[in-house]
């Protein structure tokens, strides 16, 4: 039903309203005694869409929609491989790894050496080696050794070494003549040799000055 509407405008007379018309985006109109104006549909399915593309008019109505790509996703044409891939360019289908680098697989490092790495700016290990380990004297400061009932201090020299068992020494000729046999007073290298003969045999006697 249509309602009479009261309208004072500046002091002036109360008029009437005999005529409503729905303009752009309304339906119902011209109303003159009673009607509904009411929202006028558009070309647009209701409904959900995924991904839309829409078209939207000056009253901010969707006049158009349409799904797009699941998961808003374009169409690649094109799949190139960087530094460290292989495979590329894909245009359709293909398989995209790692590229092989020149280290050998297998096992470094063991006892006697350390591993020498070179790793590139991806991250990857591009060259590895075993490095023989070299050690100075300088390079064992601080560290000890017990031989015998003697500590030694490593990358030092020592004159004396206390309670030791030799088995099967050898002992050259270029030994020090100062050299003694454990508790013995007898020098290493006698000062001469008497040669005598025993049992049919030339046997030596060493002597020593004193």
């Amino acid at each position: 039903m249509l309602k009479t509407v009261q309208i004072t405008s500046g002091g002036g007379t109360n008029g009437t309203v005999t005529n409503v018309a729905t303009g752009t985006g309304l339906t119902g109109g011209p109303i003159t005694t009673s009607g509904t104006i009411s929202l006028a549909n558009t070309a647009v399915t209701a409904g959900s869409y995924t991904s839309a593309n829409v078209t939207i008019d000056a009253q901010g109505r969707i006049t158009a929609a349409a799904n797009g790509p699941a998961g808003g996703t374009g169409t690649v044409t094109n799949v190139a491989t960087g530094t460290g891939l292989t495979g590329g360019p894909i245009t359709t289908t293909g398989t995209v790894s790692l590229a092989n680098t020149a280290v050998t697989p297998g096992a470094y490092g063991n006892a006697t050496t350390v591993s020498q790495y070179t790793v590139d700016a991806q991250g990857r290990l591009t060259a590895s080696a075993n490095v023989t380990i070299a050690l100075t004297n300088a390079n064992l400061a601080n560290s000890n050794v017990v031989i015998g009932n003697t500590t030694i201090a490593l990358g030092s020299t020592v004159t004396n070494i206390g309670n030791l068992t030799l088995a099967g020494a050898n002992i050259s000729a270029t030994s020090s003549a100062s050299a003694t046999f454990g508790t013995s007073s007898l020098l290493l290298v006698p000062a001469g040799y008497i040669p005598i003969l025993l049992n049919g045999t030339t046997v030596k006697i060493p002597y020593y000055a004193v």
